[in-house]
């Protein structure tokens, strides 16, 4: 099977770096085009229009998620990677585990990319049952990435 699409849903908290770097090396190595994708709820999306004065339409915001994907890309992808590289980032807004289904098989994605969830505290449970959701629905394999512990930080930092 030959992978020409790769789907990293993906949050910006520093655990979820895994998945980025993991797609990237693997398109890298397969010359397969990378879609970043950063699913915001209406919600988050409601307050971010509110924050710091009039409100902003949702395109707006939209389009600085997008360079906010990119910026984090930049951050944690090694530059030999990043060349050459066809990188798209997406935001969508909606509920996360439908919107990542939907964006695979609208972009044709022959493979996502995901961060395991932790074990402790709500968000890690609401993104266990994203997770758990897009591994039981997807129409293409998934790729789970474990999420870097205290150890294993300290060891990479070394």
């Amino acid at each position: 099977m030959r992978f020409r699409r790769i789907l990293v849903p993906m949050d910006l908290s520093p655990s979820g770096a895994g998945a980025i770097r993991a797609g990237a090396e693997v398109a890298h190595r397969l010359r397969a085009a990378l879609t970043l994708l950063w699913v915001v709820s209406e919600e988050r999306l409601e307050a971010q229009g509110c924050e710091g004065g009039p409100a902003r339409p949702a395109d707006l915001i939209c389009e600085e998620l997008k360079r906010e994907v990119l910026t984090r890309f930049v951050r944690v992808v090694r530059p030999e990677l990043r060349q050459e590289m066809r990188v798209e980032p997406l935001v969508r807004i909606g509920v996360p585990s439908e919107e990542i289904l939907e964006t695979a098989e609208r972009t044709g994605a022959d493979v996502i990319v995901l961060s395991m969830p932790g074990r402790a505290s709500l968000d890690r449970m609401l993104r266990r049952r994203v997770f758990e959701r897009v591994i039981r629905q997807a129409t293409c394999p998934v790729l789970a990435v474990p999420r870097p512990t205290a150890r294993s930080s300290r060891r990479a930092a070394s």
